[in-house]
């Protein structure tokens, strides 16, 4: 949905010129029962606002769209999570605090604002309604969009979330086990704790439905050594595929119970 979104504001910032002279002469036609729309559309499409959103969006979204894209992929390394939405929100961050100042990370945005500025002519095109006013009240309304978006991925990523991703990868991946034998044992103590304080305890759902441990705190804690040792020997494995092989191995996965 979003790299759809990505792709019609991509197409409507390329094609904007070539948008707005076809609308003009459909706009013109006599007789015709789509004029009328097209006169709408028309006047829409050639006030200023209409383009600087469609600047900001293109400018904006291409960073959303990654994050969106990477998710998607069919195997997510637990261990990328975090930076990479981390990376996203402080970009977002970036690009609206330019929305204030020189907009040098909004290269789209900018170009309109020089060329409205220069000669009031956007691609060789007049815009309507491209004054001072409305370049001020597009930037106070503008940066809500931003704005939003950074409060929404705040939402779905908290830190809590974010660090359970980080202490799974540490207990479960085989590729982030250290070399040596004696740094094995000592490996993931703390990522195990967090993981046991988050999955280890009863919790109550919003509804007050009561849900049991995950785990259990005392066999994972006692299993866990053993773990890292059976996980050290599939080191040539990232972490699905250890998991996928953990689970469908009976004997592996009732003798340590620690995955399930």
């Amino acid at each position: 949905m979003l790299l759809q979104l990505h792709n019609a504001v991509d197409a409507i910032y390329k094609c904007w010129p070539a948008l707005v002279d076809c609308l003009d002469l459909q706009a013109a036609e006599d007789n015709n029962e789509n004029a009328a729309k097209a006169k709408g559309y028309f006047k829409q499409v050639q006030q200023y606002k209409f383009v600087a959103a469609t600047c900001m969006m293109k400018d904006v979204l291409p960073t959303l769209t990654k994050l969106s894209v990477f998710f998607q992929k069919e195997s997510v390394g637990l261990a990328s999570v975090p930076p990479m939405v981390s990376s996203t929100i402080t970009t977002l961050q970036a690009l609206r605090d330019d929305l204030n100042g020189v907009l040098a990370n909004l290269p789209s945005l900018k170009e309109l604002n020089q060329g409205v500025l220069a000669d009031g002519l956007y691609h060789e095109k007049e815009l309507q309604q491209a004054g001072d006013n409305a370049r001020r009240s597009f930037i106070a309304a503008g940066d809500t969009f931003p704005a939003n978006l950074i409060k929404n991925l705040n939402e779905r990523f908290p830190k809590e979330t974010l660090d359970i991703c980080k202490a799974l990868d540490l207990v479960v991946n085989p590729q982030s086990l250290p070399e040596s034998s004696l740094a094995i044992a000592a490996h993931g103590a703390d990522a195990l704790n967090k993981l046991i304080e988050h999955y280890g305890q009863p919790k109550t759902t919003s509804g007050n439905r009561n849900i049991d441990p995950l785990i259990d705190p005392d066999v994972t804690r006692a299993d866990y050594l053993q773990f890292k040792f059976l996980l050290n020997t599939h080191r040539v494995m990232n972490m699905q595929q250890f998991i996928k092989r953990f689970l469908s191995d009976d004997g592996l996965s009732q003798l340590l119970p620690i995955l399930h």
